[in-house]
């Protein structure tokens, strides 16, 4: 079939056709340009979410890049550590000192304690070549009682280096009768006055003595608990006996031997068999 010709009316149809095929095409084209620009203007590309999802997806590789670098150093900082060969410290020695003690002798005793840097200052022991010189540390090591011949009990003090005469020189009976010390030791050299002193805990001491009874009717032995703060004393009458030793202290107390019995005296001055 042939082309048809420009004056024919089917070639008039097909250019009508065809002019109105590119105005649905240019309108077309214009409603969509026109509905992607109203879209922008309401709803515009948020260009920051973009910037930080970009800047994330950066971050997690440098810090998956920065945690391999830090395990490594870990690992040679590790192995280093296992390589050589920890240095041990040793540990200083506590320091040996003395507190001068004159005795009645006019000799020098030596109340030796160490002075440690975790515990302080603590007695050790007395160093003593005179006879009928004994003595006691606390429990806490902080105090010592040194009892020259029967005699002066004197109480020392570590952390100040102080010193007390804790014991007393004279008794007076209810009647108002005085006995003192020296007269009562020169005229019965055997009597009891100070002996045998202990601590029962940091604030009392408890020792032997024939009072408060003289002459012939000092014929028992008594425990008296001294308070050395208050200076007070106390009697305990029901351990009375011909013979008391004191022991050490043990679990239940300082151990008492009153004429072959034992018995305990707790920290609160109570005694218990």
């Amino acid at each position: 079939m042939g082309r048809p010709s420009i004056f024919s009316r089917e070639y008039e149809k097909r250019m009508k056709r065809r002019r109105r095929n590119i105005i649905i095409f240019f309108l077309v084209v214009v409603l969509a340009m026109s509905g992607i620009a109203i879209k922008f203007a309401y709803n515009p590309i948020d260009y920051t979410n973009i910037k930080k999802n970009i800047q994330a997806w950066i971050d997690s590789d440098t810090t998956n890049t920065s945690e391999k670098t830090e395990a490594e150093k870990k690992e040679i900082t590790n192995d280093d550590t296992i390589n050589k060969e920890p240095i041990k410290e040793e540990p200083q020695k506590p320091v040996e000192e003395y507190i001068n003690v004159t005795l009645i002798s006019g000799n020098d005793a030596k109340a030796i304690y160490i002075n440690d840097s975790k515990i302080g200052k603590a007695f050790k022991t007395l160093d003593t070549t005179d006879s009928g010189v004994s003595f006691d540390i606390s429990q806490s090591g902080k105090q010592m009682i040194v009892t020259d011949t029967n005699s002066i009990i004197t109480l020392y003090n570590v952390d100040d280096g102080t010193s007390r005469v804790v014991s007393k020189d004279q008794y007076i009976s209810t009647s108002g009768s005085v006995f003192t010390k020296e007269a009562t030791l020169k005229a019965q050299p055997e009597y009891l006055w100070n002996f045998s002193p202990k601590f029962v805990n940091e604030d009392k001491i408890i020792f032997v003595t024939n009072r408060p009874y003289f002459g012939k009717s000092a014929t028992k032995q008594y425990l008296w608990i001294t308070d050395v703060k208050t200076n007070e004393d106390k009697i305990l009458w029901e351990l009375a006996g011909v013979s008391i030793q004191i022991g050490e202290k043990e679990e239940k107390g300082i151990k008492v031997t009153v004429d072959g019995k034992i018995y305990y005296i707790d920290v609160n001055g109570n005694y218990i068999q």
